[in-house]
């Protein structure tokens, strides 16, 4: 809940830029696709918003996506670019893909993906602009 106001807090303040750093891993999935579609997607739609996230779910709307490895960006581009364009970007997404469904398997909590538990080197930072 403590999430929840401080995301509340920032929409309020009517900044021209948002840095939003995963405020929707503490929420449920359905909260979480509402906060995204009403708020990042609807309210913050003018303006410049850059989410970092470990839900992979969100990259399809990002303007931009940028490939993280050991801390340095080593890819960018749209989904639609990357998925084209970048062997290690589809791998990956294939390896979260896997691990998340073998979370399901073994633990229906949530339904959300977490890169930091992945074993891959690479991680995907959705710095983007809705």
């Amino acid at each position: 809940q403590k999430a929840r106001v401080n995301f509340a807090r920032a929409l309020y303040r009517d900044a021209d830029i948002y840095f939003l750093d995963d405020p929707l891993s503490a929420v449920d999935i359905k909260v979480s696709n509402h906060l995204f579609e009403q708020c990042i997607k609807t309210y913050l739609k003018d303006k410049i918003c850059i989410l970092v996230t470990h839900q992979v779910q969100y990259l399809k709307d990002a303007t931009k996506i940028i490939v993280l490895n050991d801390g340095e960006a080593v890819e960018q581009g749209t989904y639609s670019d990357l998925l084209l364009s970048s062997v290690s970007f589809t791998k990956l997404l294939e390896d979260i893909h896997q691990h998340g469904n073998d979370n399901a398997k073994s633990n229906d909590e949530n339904n959300r993906l977490n890169l930091s538990e992945d074993d891959s080197d690479e991680k995907v930072l959705c710095t983007s602009l809705f």
